[in-house]
């Protein structure tokens, strides 16, 4: 079972996600967990390729790519209402556009397809909470084979003992929770983005 993707619509995007009334392109409290994180491991090589996996409104695409060292962001969603939040977005950073390819479909269909192309980081922010285990377990699966040995995967979920809902279908009830779905990778909890019950996981391909 996949959840319904007219749960994810324009007007979800402008209600319920955190950050909806900042102006366009402006990170939310809990996005900014971004800055000084994801930076350190862009900062090491020039010419990386990285998915941003749930892209949201966009916010961190556009960031991603305005990263000297980034040359390609992959920006994934299968909301429709999504893609055109970044395609706004983008139309406003033209700096970046030859940079972001946005793909709107399934993320474990995506990259399971996904071949000859090495993958260095995965961004998923918000994301997993929306994911049935079964979908966990092979974007894990499929990121496994296509970052190399020290790339990573950067996530932001809650940790709650909130009931799953609609679109939260799979929760976190303690960090240790997602070293289920990561055999191939170095787990870490970082603790919490200082924003609801969100909290920061860094995965790192063994």
């Amino acid at each position: 079972m996949t959840v319904p993707r007219s749960l994810y619509d324009e007007a979800y995007y402008k209600t319920n996600c955190e950050g909806w009334e900042l102006p366009p392109g402006q990170l939310s409290k809990r996005l900014k967990s971004y800055e000084g994180w994801v930076d350190k491991e862009l900062d090491k090589a020039p010419g990386q390729t990285v998915i941003d996996l749930g892209f949201g409104r966009g916010e961190i695409s556009i960031v991603l790519s305005r990263h000297p060292n980034v040359k390609k962001v992959l920006a994934i969603d299968y909301s429709l209402a999504a893609g055109h939040f970044l395609l706004s977005l983008m139309r406003d950073a033209k700096a970046v556009l030859d940079k972001i390819d946005v793909i709107i479909t399934d993320a474990s269909q995506f990259l399971r397809l996904l071949k000859d192309t090495e993958i260095n980081h995965i961004v998923a922010f918000d994301v997993i909470e929306h994911l049935m285990p079964n979908d966990i377990v092979t974007i894990f699966k499929h990121a496994a084979r296509l970052i190399p040995k020290g790339g990573k995967i950067f996530a932001i979920t809650p940790v709650t003992q909130a009931p799953p809902n609609e679109r939260h279908v799979w929760l976190a009830r303690k960090p240790d929770d997602l070293k289920q779905f990561c055999p191939d990778f170095d787990f870490k909890c970082l603790g919490h983005t200082g924003s609801g019950e969100d909290h920061k996981f860094e995965f790192t391909k063994l």
